[in-house]
């Protein structure tokens, strides 16, 4: 059975599983969902959804754990097959090796399945695309292949932009620590 988990992230960065009543690592929600549990990511204060942010927090953490370092060759490969964003590589590996799928059509359902998990879709466009995958025995119509490359386009797109607000929410954190240093010092000369 799938545990629905709502945790909360709090402005000293802590994250809090609402269901445990306990506060949690990133490592363990890594585990949570390896499990099957369902997650969403909340701001404490403004209930705001940082869900894909941490998500990609977690991606960024294993793979410092795991592989250390990118292979070069794969980089490279990047850059020449992606115009130089990871985004775009992996959009077109995604929408390529959805097109070769033509007689997986288990592994379509569970690709849209993993789509509806994410949140990407919706339970009528699921039921929609598996009535779809029923008709067609197996052969991917072009309407599945532009949503599927919508969906998952709409779904990097939100990476890129959560990526680009987690640096400048750092570099906000960094001015106001400097802000509150130097109120600090100026406080000290008053006093």
């Amino acid at each position: 059975m799938t545990t629905e988990r709502i945790i909360k992230k709090y402005q000293n960065r802590k994250l809090y599983d609402v269901l445990e009543s306990r506060y949690v690592t990133l490592t363990e929600l890594a585990d949570f969902i390896q499990a099957g549990d369902r997650l969403r990511v909340v701001d404490n204060v403004t209930e705001a959804d940082l869900t894909p942010m941490i998500l990609t927090e977690i991606l960024l953490e294993q793979e410092k754990v795991q592989a250390g370092e990118v292979p070069t060759t794969l980089l490279k490969e990047i850059i020449r097959n992606g115009d130089g964003s990871i985004f775009k590589f992996l959009q077109r590996f995604v929408v390529g090796a959805g097109e070769n799928r033509g007689s997986g059509v288990a592994e379509l359902r569970e690709f849209i399945a993993n789509l509806h998990q994410a949140g990407e879709l919706n339970e009528q466009e699921c039921a929609e695309l598996n009535r779809e995958l029923d008709q067609k025995k197996g052969e991917v119509g072009e309407r599945l292949d532009q949503l599927i490359e919508q969906n998952i386009g709409n779904a990097l797109n939100k990476i890129k932009r959560i990526y680009k607000m987690q640096k400048d929410i750092q570099r906000l954190r960094t001015k106001v620590v400097n802000l509150e240093r130097q109120a600090e010092r100026i406080e000290r000369t008053t006093n």
